[in-house]
């Protein structure tokens, strides 16, 4: 191998973080990103309502 390679690949190894498991991950995420959607792209909530809207769905989602 060369050793540039080898030097970035050990780098970016060093950076990698453990991603928790939680049920109904992909929903819990789809969720977030469509109140982030709907309050920071589209403006059609505020930022506070955004955050307790997303984690009571999220909450809901991996209760279940």
């Amino acid at each position: 191998s060369t050793p540039l390679y080898s030097s970035a690949a050990s780098d970016v190894y060093k950076r990698q973080a453990d991603v928790p498991s939680i049920p109904n991950s992909v929903e819990a995420w789809q969720a977030f990103r469509d109140e982030y959607s709907a309050a920071v792209i589209f403006g059609k909530e505020s930022i506070d309502d955004f955050l307790k809207n997303a984690a009571t769905k999220i909450d809901d989602l991996v209760a279940e």
